[in-house]
């Protein structure tokens, strides 16, 4: 089974590697490109030529033909690589967007939840200390008191039994993205 990093096409990636080479060597010479395709065609042109004297138009044709292969080749390679630049701007984007959320909210708001979760973490519970009364708890959720201590003294619905009449902030963000914004 093939690694996720490694080309799918063989000849695509000496493609690749043979135009990074090029372009890491300094600058692309025009005239010796050109010097090359032409000893190559000359090359290519005499070996067919010496087997069969009368197939210049197939040799023509079979030249036109690798011409618009790599016509075709070398623009969908800017094609696809104007699209990985333009994808590395915004990955830039989402990055720094996630950094910036990442610095004004706990580890456990995550930016993939809902916004409506995101708004009540930010409405409700931004100012709360990290331990946050059982009543008080009961009030943000629109639960009473008595069903936030039967969670807390089964532990379910994500809240833990510590021995206290207190919830953290992060039980109770986590219980309205799980059992609130599903309703």
């Amino acid at each position: 089974m093939k690694s996720k990093l490694h080309f799918e096409s063989k000849q695509l990636e000496t493609i690749f590697i043979q135009l990074a080479y090029m372009v890491n060597a300094g600058e692309i010479d025009i005239e010796e490109i050109e010097h090359d395709v032409d000893v190559y065609v000359k090359h290519y042109t005499g070996i067919n030529l010496s087997v069969s004297p009368e197939h210049t138009k197939n040799i023509k044709n079979n030249l036109k033909g690798m011409r618009d292969i790599m016509s075709h080749l070398l623009k969908s390679i800017i094609t696809s690589l104007n699209k990985q630049i333009d994808y590395f701007d915004e990955l830039k984007s989402t990055i720094s967007h996630i950094q910036d959320f990442s610095a004004k909210y706990p580890f456990y708001v995550k930016p993939r939840h809902p916004k409506e979760a995101i708004k009540f973490y930010d409405n409700k519970l931004t100012y709360e200390k990290d331990e946050i009364t059982q009543i008080k708890a009961g009030e943000l959720l629109g639960l009473s008191r008595q069903t936030i201590g039967r969670y807390v003294k089964d532990e379910s619905h994500g809240f833990r039994d510590t021995g206290k009449k207190k919830v953290t902030k992060m039980e109770i963000y986590n219980y309205y993205v799980e059992y609130l914004c599903k309703k």
